[in-house]
């Protein structure tokens, strides 16, 4: 079996993808402690997070359902554009998100954030997705 397809199978195994969500509920209690949210603006970071998971859930349902061929250059070529398609959709969604939640901000607490350097946490490249077909 090609280290490609074992990444495959590894991914859709029933097994994985629980530990986006519970990073994403771990993150999000962190930030509302250490940024002192209120119940309003904890409720806009966890409709981010809860979008993360959702659209991360989404792919990998998707992915599974057609196991793409990873055997081949063209493949592996085609499987990670539409990884790319895929997360640059779900970016658009969270950034409108995060951007509403950014607003809801005092000046202190975007002062914070900032320093935290949380939106940039907040945007993992993979969308929650470990690897890749060709890590």
């Amino acid at each position: 079996m090609s280290p490609q397809a074992m990444w495959l199978d590894d991914m859709c195994s029933d097994n994985r993808g629980g530990g986006l969500g519970e990073m994403m509920r771990d993150r999000t209690e962190h930030m509302s402690t250490m940024l002192e949210l209120n119940p309003q603006q904890t409720a806009a970071l966890k409709a981010v997070a809860d979008a993360r998971i959702k659209g991360a859930k989404e792919f990998k349902a998707s992915i599974c359902a057609h196991k793409p061929d990873l055997s081949n250059f063209p493949g592996r070529l085609s499987f990670r554009v539409e990884m790319m398609q895929h997360r640059l959709d779900a970016f658009k969604t969270e950034a409108a998100q995060l951007t509403s939640f950014y607003n809801s901000l005092d000046a202190k607490q975007k002062a914070a954030f900032e320093e935290m350097g949380m939106d940039e946490d907040m945007r993992n490249e993979r969308g929650g997705m470990d690897g890749g077909p060709n890590d």
